[in-house]
């Protein structure tokens, strides 16, 4: 009995070393930076050297008031395709990066994309959550599908970032549909019916010779039936 015990708790710890390996072997394609000061979410990709230094993707974000989002770098452990948030209302595509602070989208009143809180997609471009990052559902969708867990993740504060800020949507009481995300790629989003031109540019990469990093344009959003707030 004894001697099967000791066969099964070294088999337990070569699958624990195993899986650390793995681990640590994967090749992370991005490593994500939040500056708080800014509310920006830089993307970077690897230069030639294997380092992190080409600023790939900037989303305009909100992060937390009062410094509620913690400095320092962290590793994500977890996703989410919904996840209910503080105060019960709900988050699209979260990936946690720090103890309870995750990458979501504005936050919803249920999991059904038509139940947006409006005010908090306006959020975005200010400090307003009460730690987590927020994102466009568009922005939120891409570091789930694109950055897998164990994707590092930096919360510093700097006034300058690599790549432009992007400008972001404001739904007001005129909207037509104020209560859905418009760049929730979702089929059933009626501001595809609206024929509504919401046009997010991939960064255009580069040949890295005497310049070292990816020149991104800025992200426009056309929208033919929204008015910007005052």
């Amino acid at each position: 009995m004894k001697a099967a015990k000791k066969v099964t708790a070294l088999l337990s710890a070569l699958i624990v070393l195993i899986s650390a390996a793995q681990v640590q072997a994967q090749d992370y394609p991005y490593y994500i930076k939040i500056n708080r000061q800014t509310q920006v979410t830089t993307v970077y990709t690897k230069d030639d050297s294997g380092k992190y230094t080409v600023p790939y993707k900037a989303m305009i974000c909100a992060p937390g008031a009062g410094g509620n989002t913690p400095l320092g770098i962290y590793k994500t452990p977890e996703k989410y395709r919904w996840k209910e948030l503080l105060g019960g209302v709900w988050g699209q595509y979260s990936t946690r990066f720090a103890g309870g602070c995750l990458f979501h989208s504005a936050c919803y009143r249920r999991p059904d994309e038509s139940t947006l809180i409006t005010k908090t997609f306006n959020s975005l471009g200010r400090k307003e959550s009460l730690g987590c990052v927020r994102l466009s559902v568009a922005d939120a969708k891409w570091i789930y599908d694109n950055c897998p867990l164990g994707t590092t993740v930096e919360v510093y504060d700097s006034s300058t970032d690599p790549l432009p800020r992007p400008v972001p949507i404001k739904l007001t009481a005129n909207s037509t549909y104020p209560n859905w995300d418009p760049t929730d790629p979702n089929p059933n989003n009626p501001w595809k019916k609206e024929q509504v031109k919401i046009i997010i540019k991939e960064p255009k990469k580069f040949v890295k010779k005497a310049i070292s990093m990816h020149i991104t344009t800025l992200r426009r959003y056309c929208m033919t039936a929204l008015r910007p707030t005052i």
